[in-house]
């Protein structure tokens, strides 16, 4: 980022990533700017990294003082991903059981994948499947199953 607010997001080989920058200038010592930045399986994304959800990290700009910082989604952001991820992924499943009249283990892996069949696909599809159902009625696996809260360390 500028001085003049401007900015480019690049990674280390200086190829521009895809991003967003977002400021607010209205901070008493300066301003505030807050940062989204897709990971590298993003299709369209350049190499820079890929993180873990609650992951801890530091970030350091030339000659500065590194900042920690975890990454975290906020809930509205994750509840969509994961809708349109699990509503999407069942259809496409649907799709492919009426298309073959069964889940291939693989499709187009050669070797002949297409035509077979194994309980590892099933056991995850029914797991979602299950899961969504679930979201749907606005219950959860762990209440269903009585599982007791954690508890925090002291």
């Amino acid at each position: 980022m500028n001085q003049d607010k401007s900015f480019k997001i690049t990674n280390d080989k200086g190829e521009e990533l895809i991003g967003k920058v977002q400021i607010d200038p209205n901070e008493k010592n300066g301003f505030k700017f807050s940062i989204e930045l897709p990971y590298s399986f993003v299709k369209g994304q350049k190499n820079w990294a890929n993180g873990v959800e609650r992951g801890q990290y530091s970030i350091a700009a030339s000659g500065h003082k590194p900042f920690n910082f975890m990454i975290g989604t906020d809930e509205a952001t994750l509840i969509g991903h994961l809708k349109h991820q699990l509503a999407g992924g069942l259809r496409t499943w649907e799709a492919i059981f009426d298309e073959f009249g069964f889940i291939p283990t693989g499709i187009g892996a050669g070797a002949d994948w297409d035509h077979f069949s194994d309980t590892g696909g099933y056991a995850h599809l029914i797991s979602a499947a299950s899961e969504w159902i679930l979201y749907l009625d606005g219950k959860s696996d762990w209440e269903l199953q009585q599982v007791p809260p954690v508890l925090k360390a002291p």
